[in-house]
């Protein structure tokens, strides 16, 4: 029986009171957990080893043993015991010697205490998969307090348990007759309120009135958060307005509270009645301003922001995102001081959700050329979207290499892996798509759907189906979507019966009320089959109103199965139902022409254009090593395109005569004919397009002197006696570009610019770009830009140091930029050490391929670089004390006597030592013999995404130059400068002189 302690012996409460009540067996207490003195602890020691020592002969009373019920109170326990220093040094639960340890408090019967408990619960609640091991531990620890369970409560909640926190909770912290405390309270509030047990939190309330801990701030707003996230705004007003004290997280949960449940002006109202706010209040009104799309009053409190954090810019930017409004957001997201990963997420999904996967994409490379934001799940979600949308393979494969490349900080769950199951499907690839779907433990309805879509879209019906079926025994019900994709599939497949048994089964079996994607795949399996007057029975018996989509899917089967009066009748009604839309006229008039009616047609035209419409220009997109080639191309280009496409369709016509025999040779030369096309549109479309360059900018606009001409003769001039200047430019170049665009900013001088930089110790030639600047400066003062000199004098140099057949147009027109800092060319550049994934996606960012990456890395490390930057791999690679053993032993000899380890001059080695002045496809054949200079340069010969790139350039030596010609062209497009834009500079090395 507990005794109530007396004001003599200790302070006395009511909550002290009924704390020591509630015992169930308060006199095996320990009087103290710290002895007075050492000496104490020696003699409680000694006595306990005789104790021992005499059990082993004899048998121990059950009052000796401390797992006995009757037991004595155990020994008290001091911190710098042994067993709990080897526990907090042990390393984690995952380790041996934590595992050892604890057995040792175990056996001894140190577990009982609640200190030595408490250590070890704390230690394996660290870890998810360890926290079942607390439970059993609490469970044999006597009397255990609401420290203990608080600290297994707290880990169930934290790692997204609320299930098997309420199960704890019910099943041994209230069975042990565990007390409550303050921080208790906050914990259940939090776990009712995820599980939406309003019932129980009300009990939770109760409880900490009686227990007079509603007045204590924590657990006050703790419940005024619990009813707000259950909806119960009253209650938690209530509670608000209690006459007690308040701080900023009072007043904010209760303003987040109004925004949760729609009541954006209440909280408004709050909001202005605070005297003080903190960043938060601000963040949460913004946030309930935009999410009821008052973008007006949200930004409003923006700008009034005494001072701003990411969050602030993320949640405008978010609300901007919600409503569609792409440009804003984007403006925003440009501008904003620092980004996390949640502002790259907002823009991303974004672009994905108004269908913009090119740029979606091309933020994305943005974000993994930067090291200040890395991935995640959501990232991934959105980038594959887009390349499924896209049928980008290639670009997905890439993107699922990052994932498994990420040393476990990217776990797929089931909305990542579906994300990258729909990519690989709807690109074809359904070998990687299964090994996906039979990798995945867990399945979703969206999971089953992706494969189901995947197999019906590319005409394997039956796969779709059999998958289908297994997901009726095995998987989650078939929703609504589920069956579009099984129509569709079937429609695909021309499984006419089949479908039919799977629309019969989901209104029948499923209980899902048909919609009209159903319908229309129904129609679409009839329609292909050539059942037109059943199709037409389907749309007019349906029990909701058919759209119009669904009369011209129909209109369209007509004309493919020659049923043209159905089609005539139907094509007219379509137009009385949308007379504004051009797709029935077109219909109707393709109808007429197959009938030879061609009054009708000129009728139908006429309506159209009495109306005002017009067909849009048909487009094709091409994709070719991530270039799409588009119909934008100037007139005298699509001239010659026109005039070779005529000419390869007289050829497949005059082909076309004859038996059918010969279709097969058809389909070849009409699949080569179009190969042609794509490559004709491809070359014509490879020079960048800015409004102000073009071939021949300068002609005529320097007093006649020919701007082109001069540059050339002084490049040719130095190339006679200096052969290097090649492969000077073109780092030159290069290093230019990829920093702040090119605009010729690596050639100011000053402290802290981007010619002071680390990475570009070894760019050389700035001395010609200054020549031939001050050649022109004396024909024609400031006209001709230093950023086109370099571009046309590296475009020279490549031309001299790579032969007749190395040549390309560049255009000119650029202009000079005046920022250019050490930081950004450490930042922008590609480092001496990347992986091939990390390079390809810094120029993916510039906008250019994952061949380019190989061509220009390969092609402009022809020249120099300096021995500091090679000297870890050479003496101590990753701290190994050894080279880097993806090196050719040959190579690193001959290197570390160039390079040697103690010397204090910074000597420079040649990159290409096989024809190092000359433009040609050498230096891939080096990398192959594992002879590769710098680390990335290595990588990109090593790494599956580019070495197959790499073995065709060694291999392939008369077109390399025509391919690197075409990859400096695009680089020469990054970020340029024309127009108003940048300066012309009268000196290449200041700004403004």
């Amino acid at each position: 029986m507990a005794v109530k302690p007396t004001p003599a012996s200790r302070p006395s409460s009511p909550y002290l009171d009924r704390v020591l009540l509630s015992l169930p067996n308060p006199r095996r207490l320990p009087n103290r957990i710290w002895p007075d003195d050492d000496n104490h602890r020696h003699r409680h020691d000694a006595s306990s080893s005789s104790s021992s020592s005499s059990a082993v002969a004899t048998s121990v009373p059950c009052a000796s043993s401390p797992f006995c019920e009757d037991a004595p109170p155990p020994p008290p326990v001091k911190l710098s015991h042994p067993l709990l220093r080897a526990l907090e040094s042990s390393g984690g639960p995952a380790t041996p010697p934590f595992s050892q340890t604890l057995a040792q408090l175990i056996v001894s019967g140190l577990a009982l205490h609640r200190l030595a408990a408490g250590r070890a619960i704390k230690a394996l609640c660290a870890c998810p998969s360890s926290v079942p091991l607390a439970v059993s531990l609490f469970s044999g620890v006597d009397d255990p307090d609401a420290f203990l369970s608080n600290i297994i409560l707290r880990s169930y909640i934290s790692f997204s348990r609320p299930d098997q926190a309420l199960a704890f909770f019910r099943r041994h912290a209230l069975p042990s007759r565990v007390f409550p405390n303050h921080f208790t309270f906050p914990l259940l509030a939090k776990l009712f309120s995820e599980l939406g047990r309003a019932e129980d939190g009300w009990s939770v309330h109760s409880l900490a009135a009686r227990l007079g801990f509603e007045s204590d701030l924590y657990v006050r707003n703790s419940l005024i958060h619990m009813y707000s996230s259950l909806g119960d705004v009253d209650s938690a007003r209530k509670l608000f307005d209690l006459d007690l004290d308040s701080d900023f997280v009072t007043w904010n949960s209760m303003i987040d509270g109004y925004v949760k449940n729609g009541m954006v002006d209440a909280a408004r109202r709050l909001f202005d009645d605070m005297s003080e706010r903190d960043i938060i209040t601000w963040n949460v009104m913004i946030a309930g301003h935009a999410g009821v799309g008052d973008m007006d009053a949200a930004k409003d409190l923006f700008i009034k922001m005494p001072e701003r954090d990411v969050v602030s810019w993320n949640t405008l930017i978010d609300g901007y995102a919600r409503k569609h409004e792409t440009g804003v957001a984007r403006e925003l997201f440009d501008v904003m001081p620092i980004k996390n990963m949640v502002s790259w997420n907002v823009v991303l999904a974004l672009y994905a959700r108004i269908k913009n996967y090119r740029e979606c994409l091309k933020l994305f490379d943005s974000m993994t050329a930067t090291a200040d934001a890395k991935p995640n799940e959501a990232t991934f979600v959105s980038v594959l979207t887009a390349c499924a949308c896209l049928g980008d393979l290639a670009r997905g494969k890439w993107v699922h290499s990052l994932m498994k490349n990420s040393s476990g900080a990217i776990q797929p769950d089931v909305l990542l892996s579906t994300a990258l199951l729909n990519m690989y499907s709807k690109c074809g690839d359904m070998h990687s798509a299964k090994e996906i779907f039979d990798s995945m433990e867990e399945h979703s309805v969206a999971t089953w759907n992706s494969m189901i879509i995947g197999y019906g879209l590319h005409g394997n019906g039956e796969k779709a189906l059999e998958l289908f079926m297994k997901m009726e025994k095995e998987g989650p019900r078939p929703n609504e979507a589920t069956f579009v994709c099984v129509l569709s599939a079937c429609a695909h497949g021309g499984m006419v019966l089949e479908g039919w048994w799977c629309f019969d089964r989901m209104i029948h079996f499923h209980k899902i009320e048909p919609k009209v994607d159903h319908f229309g795949c129904l129609m679409d399996l009839l329609s292909r089959a050539g059942f037109l007057k059943v199709s037409e029975k389907l749309v007019q018996g349906m029990p909701v109103e058919p759209v119009p989509a669904l009369w011209g899917a129909l209109v369209s089967a007509c004309k493919t199965h020659c049923d043209l009066h159905l089609g005539e009748v139907i094509g007219k009604k379509l137009i009385d139902m949308e007379p504004q839309d051009i797709g029935p006229y077109i219909l109707l008039s393709n109808i007429y022409a197959a009938k030879g009616r061609w009054d009708d047609v000129e009728k139908v035209r006429k309506m159209m254009e009495k109306k005002g419409l017009r067909k849009g220009t048909g487009i094709s997109l091409v994709g070719i090593d991530d270039h799409v080639v588009d119909h934008n191309i100037s007139v005298g280009k699509k001239s010659v395109v026109f005039s070779m496409l005529s000419e390869m369709g007289m050829s497949i016509k005059s082909s076309c005569t004859g038996t059918k025999r010969r279709a097969p040779a058809r389909s070849k030369k009409m699949a080569a004919a179009l190969g042609v096309a794509t490559v004709v549109l491809l070359c014509l479309t490879v020079v960048p397009s800015h409004a102000a360059l073009q071939v021949g900018f300068y002609s005529g606009k320097c007093n006649g002197t020919d701007v082109e001409a001069t540059i050339k003769s002084i490049v040719a001039a130095r190339f006679a006696r200096d052969r290097s200047i090649v492969p000077a430019l073109l780092r030159l170049q290069f290093h230019d570009c990829f920093v702040r665009g090119c605009d010729a900013s690596i050639l100011l001088d000053g402290s802290g610019t981007e010619k002071t930089a680390r990475p570009n110790l070894s760019v050389r030639g700035y001395d010609l770009i200054d020549q031939a600047k001050a050649a022109l400066e004396s024909k024609c003062a400031g006209v001709v830009s230093c950023a086109d000199i370099i571009v046309v004098a590296t475009r020279d140099a490549v031309v001299l140091g790579g032969g007749t057949q190395y040549t390309y147009a560049v255009q000119t027109g650029r202009r000079d930029g005046n920022i250019s800092l050490a930081s950004d060319a450490t930042r922008n550049l590609p480092g001496d050490s990347f992986s091939a994934s990390q390079a390809i996606a810094a120029f993916r960012a510039k906008g250019l391929s994952a061949s380019d990456t190989v061509l220009l890395l390969g092609g402009h490390t022809v020249g120099l670089t300096h021995c500091s930057f090679i000297l870890n791999r050479l003496y101590n690679y990753n701290g190994s004390g050894k080279p880097d053993p993806a090196m050719d032993p040959a190579f690193v000899a001959m290197l570390k006597s160039r390079c040697p380890q103690t010397s204090t001059v910074d000597n420079t080695v040649l990159l290409d030592h096989g024809t190092p002045t000359t433009v040609d496809n050498s230096y891939y054949k080096q990398l192959l013999a594992r002879r590769g200079v710098l680390k990335v340069d290595q990588n990109i010969a090593s790494d599956a995404a580019t070495n197959a790139t790499v073995r065709a350039l060694a291999g392939g030596s008369s077109s390399f130059p025509a391919l690197f010609g075409g990859a400096m062209v695009r680089m020469g497009g990054i970020q340029v400068l024309t127009g108003t834009q940048g300066q012309i500079r009268k000196s290449c090395r200041v700004v403004k002189k």
